[in-house]
């Protein structure tokens, strides 16, 4: 998987690297661990350099002490004020909806020990719609709620959040052209 894109900010380029090496070096469920992690890293780093940039009055400094924490604890509070609050949005397409399809692998193994977790399984259609999506974007296949990783998992998981984080690092860039990254 090509690292080098023209186009992407330096901690894009930094963390497509380490992506990239992931892929390579490590087995392919280290990597579908590795790869979110790196992405939530950067886009962690893409919300605090876009919180810092805003001129905030003491009112706005203090609801945002109460908040950041929540702000980086899970993706729908990072999809949430990155859409709201700075207008980036990448949902919708199938770029987002595959990277979700690689946090949901990531939370079965970080969360589930290598199982769907119960959060997952507690809906059965919509189990079985996450089951059919990991084998169809991470080749992540399934026994009961036991995940079975792929050999070519960890590349595919690469591509997946190099593509996701690409869209957001464009986005960026489009929206705030003199962000310093």
């Amino acid at each position: 998987y090509s690292v080098l894109h023209n186009n992407a900010s330096e901690i894009a380029e930094l963390s497509l690297r380490r992506i990239s090496k992931f892929a390579e070096e490590q087995s392919p469920a280290y990597a579908i661990l590795s790869c979110a992690a790196v992405v939530e890293a950067y886009v962690d780093q893409v919300i605090d350099a876009l919180i810092d940039a805003r001129a905030l009055d003491s009112l706005g400094e203090f609801l945002l002490d109460k908040t950041l924490e929540s702000i980086h604890g899970n993706w729908e509070e990072r999809r949430n004020i990155l859409k709201v609050a700075f207008l980036v949005n990448v949902e919708g397409d199938t770029i987002a909806t595959d990277f979700r399809v690689l946090i949901e692998a990531r939370n079965a193994l970080a969360h589930g020990n290598g199982s769907l977790t119960t959060r997952q399984t507690k809906v059965a259609g919509k189990a079985l719609g996450l089951q059919r999506s990991l084998y169809q974007v991470l080749s992540v296949s399934t026994q009961g709620h036991r995940i079975i990783v792929g050999p070519n998992s960890g590349a595919l998981a690469a591509e997946c959040a190099s593509r996701y984080l690409l869209a957001i690092d464009k986005r960026v860039s489009d929206l705030y052209p003199a962000m310093p990254f």
